[in-house]
């Protein structure tokens, strides 16, 4: 509850405790991730594998962060493990989702059928591997286990059915 609000606040207030510290640690992070695309490989490999991957990473953010002069070491590494967990939520349930909801709009669109119907075609075609095991559930749970339809509508909203041309003219499809 609160008291971890707090806690959280009083290392908010030890790490970014000025604007330049705030300045600096978004391009900190802007580097990090642009040169640091190698470990979104391996954050979800058993620990045997991530374990040395991870210690070169750490490695890495902490060069990285001695270039700029108000990130100290705590907040090097505070920054990285940010990194690594925010990348392992995105690999895990996120990647791809976009590929699955592109192959979903083309049929709702073009088929006028309903999202669910979509939703069976795509599992059923497979164009996603990636995701296989997230359209499954969403299948087998009656009411959508992780709402993806909700998902989809937001994400979609005030796409028109004049983009299918452009993405099949562009090759996307």
């Amino acid at each position: 509850g609160n008291e971890y609000e707090y806690d959280r606040w009083s290392q908010y207030k030890a790490f970014y405790n000025t604007p330049d510290a705030d300045r600096e640690y978004v391009l900190y992070w802007e580097k990090m991730v642009k040169e640091m695309k190698w470990l979104e490989n391996h954050v979800l490999k058993d620990f045997l594998e991530w374990e040395p991957m991870r210690r070169k990473g750490l490695y890495q953010s902490i060069k990285i962060a001695n270039g700029f002069s108000n990130i100290h070491l705590g907040l090097a590494c505070h920054g990285f493990e940010e990194y690594v967990l925010r990348t392992r939520l995105y690999r895990l349930f996120v990647e791809g989702l976009d590929r699955a909801f592109l192959e979903i709009w083309k049929r709702v669109n073009e088929g006028q059928t309903s999202f669910r119907d979509a939703l069976q075609e795509v599992y059923n075609e497979n164009p996603v591997p990636l995701r296989q095991h997230t359209l499954k559930a969403e299948l087998e749970c009656p009411g959508g286990f992780l709402q993806l339809e909700r998902q989809f509508r937001r994400c979609t909203e005030g796409i028109s059915k004049e983009v299918s041309i452009c993405i099949v003219w562009c090759g996307l499809a």
